[in-house]
């Protein structure tokens, strides 16, 4: 006898199919329930905790985690934030520029731009400014610049008394000329042995050594006692001048530092500053190449008080005055105008053929330049120990200081 036939007198048989309907009932609700999709809280039921949608924390507030219909709403209103922000950032960024650049340009060395951004106002400055002082003027500078270290001319010059190593006669134009170094001695001297006939054309400006070489053997001092004083005495004397300060970057540049230009540098000067001034031996310094910095040749140029090499000595040490009395004062920083009065007391076709700075302005020359970075970034200590050391020279055409706006040019009434 099977289960069922003992199931179905004991129930019946109409209790035993209500039964077998409503097991199928409840089949056939559940098949319905798996094939819809599930909700949140259902999802929970079947899948368990590791599937809910846990908050998101963004500052004080929750948020849900977004799913892939939720990102794609979400990145165009992202794409619009960046692009309107985009445009106050730029506009922040490019105010700032202009002033940013003129805070910049006083205590770094310039670039290419700079430099071109600060010779504009230079240009547009005092045109005046380039007209040359009157020779009456510059003899007056000279007198009165030497009464500071109690020395006065008294008549008449006397050549035979002068021992300057950079003073030079050309006998045969009869012409004494002092030459003091980075002063543009050496076109001087090439223009001069070119009238006297001792050169007979241009030499290459990276060869200067030639000229200085060619001009020794009319150097004052070793020749005066050939010649008679009255035809010393008859002799046209002039002497060329320059703002100390731009002299100064001007020897460092040529002699001291990295930089090519047309004169030969001093190594042993090098060395000897890194040395005093570094604290590096000699050895080491020599081994590694090592060059002062601008700041270590001022320094060394105050440790010695300003007796040094006639390239960084100051110029009044080196003229004749006052046993002489020049007949022509030429600051360099006209050479170019005043050269031609020189030429035409000698009767060449001559002219002077310029210095390694092409700029016709002396304001916007590369040592002018220059000069007002470095001097400014040393400091009032440093920059007042040299000018105690090169007054006189700012005297003696009563130059102006590196914080002028027509420095290097003398200050005089036009």
């Amino acid at each position: 006898m099977t289960d069922n036939a003992l199931v179905v007198p004991f129930l019946g048989k109409k209790a035993f199919i209500v039964l077998t309907l409503f097991g199928a009932a409840i089949f056939v609700m559940l098949l319905s329930m798996r094939s819809r999709e599930p909700t949140s809280h259902v999802k929970s039921l079947l899948w368990g905790k590791a599937h809910e949608h846990k908050p998101v924390v963004n500052g004080n507030r929750e948020t849900r985690r977004p799913d892939s219909h939720d990102i794609e709403e979400t990145r165009r209103p992202v794409t619009h934030v960046t692009e309107e922000t985009r445009e106050p950032l730029i506009h922040v960024i490019e105010k700032p520029r202009k002033p940013a650049t003129h805070v910049n340009e006083e205590p770094r060395e310039p670039d290419s731009h700079d430099i071109e951004e600060t010779r504009e106002p230079a240009t547009h400055g005092n045109e005046e400014s380039l007209t040359p002082p009157p020779q009456d003027w510059l003899h007056l500078q000279m007198e009165r610049a030497y009464t500071e270290v109690n020395k006065s001319f008294t008549p008449p010059s006397d050549w035979n008394s002068c021992e300057s190593g950079v003073t030079y006669y050309f006998p045969t134009i009869n012409i004494i000329f002092t030459g003091i170094p980075k002063t543009g001695c050496s076109n001087w001297k090439e223009a001069l042995l070119m009238a006297e006939g001792s050169l007979s054309q241009p030499m290459d400006p990276t060869k200067v050594a030639l000229v200085h070489g060619k001009s020794n053997g009319f150097r004052l001092p070793k020749i005066k006692q050939k010649y008679p004083e009255a035809q010393l005495h008859d002799s046209f004397s002039f002497t060329v001048v320059r703002n100390p300060w731009t002299r100064m970057v001007s020897g460092y540049r040529q002699k001291l530092s990295s930089e090519q230009t047309q004169g030969n540098e001093f190594k042993a000067y090098q060395i000897s500053i890194v040395n005093q001034i570094r604290g590096v031996s000699k050895e080491d310094a020599k081994q590694q190449g090592l060059r002062p910095t601008f700041r270590e040749f001022a320094l060394w140029l105050i440790q010695h008080e300003g007796n040094v090499d006639k390239h960084f000595k100051p110029q009044y040490r080196q003229l004749c005055y006052p046993d002489v009395r020049y007949d022509y004062i030429i600051p360099l920083e006209y050479a170019d105008v005043l050269s031609s009065e020189v030429f035409e007391r000698v009767g060449k076709d001559i002219s002077l053929y310029g210095s390694y700075d092409k700029s016709s302005d002396p304001r916007l020359q590369s040592s002018a330049v220059s000069a007002k970075e470095w001097l400014s970034e040393l400091g009032e200590e440093i920059t007042d120990s040299l000018y105690r050391i090169f007054k006189v020279d700012l005297h003696l055409a009563n130059y102006s200081n590196f914080t002028h706006p027509d420095f290097p040019l003398p200050l005089h009434e036009k």
